[in-house]
């Protein structure tokens, strides 16, 4: 199935083998002393259940850009019933944007601040006098150490999970343990950012691209209140609400 929505247009159109729905929905404006980003592209977001793509998915909705949207369920890559896709290499998030096709959830989320985000709500501008320069540079950092630093260290606890043969047990176990160690430490760091705001969000008193990027990558009860304030954001809703996006159980693969 091929969903096409659009905050931009003056309407939603759901398309599926048998019929296209259009649900008529006003355009979003943009304030007059807001520099106006360009007219957007055709744009396609390839994206798979329980996968970073949320993250995309839920940046384009906050950008209220027109997209169609490819669904995938995850499978084994083994499974004869894996995904494909004429797209290289075959993983997503794949963004494609008029004639440019870009990979990597982090590259993606750049570009389209840097092309869409003309107010700077996402990841902040920097002006002529270096205003802006130190909100960008941290929210940057959020952006980038969503992958490099939580996902590293818990997606490599749960690939153990996923691929340990299952009579190491023990073996698992302890080195599970030693690896949570990271984790533990990414955790309070995060947990230390927040409770040093007064805001609600990493950024601010708003979701940005910090929050939108951050979130998927953490699951823990110390920051539960943060997760709650994120998923309360009108655009995660719609977003979920279209994909249909869960976070499916870690489970092993043989």
């Amino acid at each position: 199935m091929i969903l096409a929505f659009s905050s931009i247009s003056k309407a939603i159109q759901i398309h599926s083998k048998h019929q296209i729905i259009t649900i008529k929905h006003p355009p979003t404006p943009i304030p007059p002393q807001s520099m106006s980003p360009p007219t957007p592209l055709p744009t396609t977001l390839h994206f798979l259940q329980s996968s970073r793509s949320i993250r995309t998915a839920w940046l384009l909705e906050s950008l209220s850009l027109s997209l169609s949207l490819s669904l995938s369920l995850p499978t084994p890559s083994t499974s004869p019933t894996a995904p494909t896709t004429k797209l290289l290499p075959p993983s997503a998030p794949v963004l494609r944007d008029g004639g440019l096709i870009i990979y990597e959830s982090g590259a993606i989320a750049e570009f389209l601040c840097e092309r869409y985000d003309g107010e700077g709500r996402f990841v902040s501008r920097v002006g002529e006098d270096g205003m802006g320069e130190k909100e960008r540079a941290k929210t940057l950092m959020w952006v980038h150490a969503a992958e490099v630093t939580f996902m590293v260290h818990a997606f490599a606890i749960a690939h153990l999970r996923m691929f340990s043969p299952k009579n190491a047990t023990g073996f698992t176990e302890e080195t599970e343990e030693g690896m949570s160690v990271n984790v533990r430490k990414d955790f309070d760091w995060l947990k230390s950012e927040l409770s040093q705001s007064e805001d609600a969000f990493l950024m601010g008193d708003r979701v940005t691209a910090a929050d939108i990027r951050v979130h998927f990558s953490v699951q823990c009860i110390l920051i539960e209140e943060w997760l709650k304030r994120c998923e309360q954001d009108g655009a995660y809703q719609k977003t979920v609400e279209k994909t249909g996006y869960s976070v499916l159980p870690v489970t092993r693969m043989y």
